[in-house]
């Protein structure tokens, strides 16, 4: 069997039958799988929006590696591994321990096959139930977009280079593909098969000393691009960062970089492509401590902005309500002012209301008549004709 530990990273589209080989894989070469789709459906059901839980999780995947490699395990690594990142550090990571790093695609060209394949499983949370089927929490413009045709792309355009990759064809049955990959992994007559997609990639271990900058003994040392040291896996992560680190933690642009101090570092050979980037610490978080504050000071002005609007708006509302007042006010000394009308006579005339009475009750009580008093004229002469008192006989 093979006598060093491996870091076995798999690739391959939804429905491939990556974790399906990738447990055969653990249980031959005695190691530990990394599930990437298991830890992100944790963080799914606890809450998470999607792509903050696939950030997170990826992140997950690169600590417990690294933990497992330093409790001495093989490792495997069963995500999609669609990134160039995620290449990156999981070769970075086996050469840093001295591990050997296999990269292994399992291939299926057939899109109706992985759709069948897809909708007969049982599918985690973050997992696709189908081609045309995105995992649930997956929403907007992703949602809508037509992944058949996706499919069809990514398979037509793998970016990985093939010197690199051990590819097997996932139609057949996992313990064929499970085979074929031990036999290039234990094999040296295949490694030095020239029609073999695999090449043994030059890792030498890492030699062990002592820091050069805090002075541990006996720890795997690295050199700092920016200096001659050698520098411990600790010391050199405090004092130097790479592009995809810059991105991820400080939120950063490449114009954002543009004027600090860089330098790059040659990739292994068997991975091909650009050279690695690295930035001083120090700086990188000068600079982004400059963009928060630029960015603080934006929002500040923004928020100035929009409460002066909010102001103006206030004071408007203000002068309305009391010109409103002012008009009610004059209104209701015009009403004031109005004389009422004298009260009919006659006919139409309301009727009186007797104090005490109801105004229905009322028009059932006659109105009283005064009396009339006779007038009394002392001097008056009697009068004469009809009307005249009675003469009064005397007996």
């Amino acid at each position: 069997m093979h006598h060093h530990k491996l870091f076995i990273q798999m690739s391959g589209g939804p429905g491939s039958g990556k974790s399906t080989i990738a447990n055969l894989l653990a249980q031959s070469i005695d190691g530990v799988v990394i599930n990437h789709d298991l830890i992100k459906s944790f963080l799914l059901e606890n809450g998470m929006l999607f792509d903050q839980a696939a950030t997170l999780a990826y992140g997950l995947d690169w600590k417990l590696a690294e933990d497992l490699i330093k409790q001495g395990r093989s490792v495997i690594i069963d995500s999609v591994c669609n990134y160039n990142e995620a290449l990156d550090r999981g070769s970075a990571l086996a050469q840093q321990y001295g591990y050997d790093y296999k990269y292994v695609e399992c291939r299926v060209d057939d899109v109706d096959l992985l759709d069948q394949r897809l909708q007969n499983r049982v599918s985690m949370r973050s997992q696709r139930t189908g081609v045309n089927r995105p995992p649930l929490d997956v929403s907007g413009a992703r949602d809508s977009r037509d992944y058949r045709a996706v499919f069809q792309r990514w398979m037509e355009d793998s970016s990985w280079p093939a010197s690199i990759a051990i590819v097997v064809d996932s139609t057949r049955s996992p313990e064929k593909c499970r085979d074929d990959i031990l036999e290039q992994i234990v094999s040296p007559s295949v490694l030095m098969n020239p029609e073999s997609r695999i090449q043994e990639p030059n890792m030498p271990p890492l030699k062990t000393g002592t820091c050069d900058t805090c002075s541990t003994d006996n720890v795997k040392l690295r050199p700092n691009p920016f200096t001659t040291k050698e520098q411990c896996e600790d010391c050199r992560n405090a004092s130097i960062i790479g592009v995809s680190d810059i991105k991820s933690q400080f939120k950063l642009k490449d114009d954002d970089l543009k004027d600090l101090k860089m330098v790059t570092e040659p990739k292994p050979a068997f991975l091909g492509g650009a050279d690695r980037r690295w930035y001083l610490v120090e700086q990188v978080e000068k600079r982004a401590e400059e963009k928060l504050k630029e960015t603080e000071a934006a929002k500040k002005e923004k928020e100035e902005a929009k409460n002066k609007s909010a102001g103006s708006g206030a004071a408007n509302d203000v002068k309305r309500k009391r010109e409103k007042e002012l008009d009610q006010e004059q209104e209701g000394t015009e009403e004031e002012e109005k004389v009422d009308p004298p009260a009919k006579r006659g006919r139409g005339r309301p009727r009186k209301v007797i104090e005490g009475l109801s105004e229905e009750g009322a028009k059932y009580v006659a109105k009283p008549k005064a009396a009339k008093v006779p007038a009394v004229v002392d001097d008056a002469k009697p009068k004469r004709g009809r009307g005249r008192p009675r003469k009064t006989v005397k007996e």
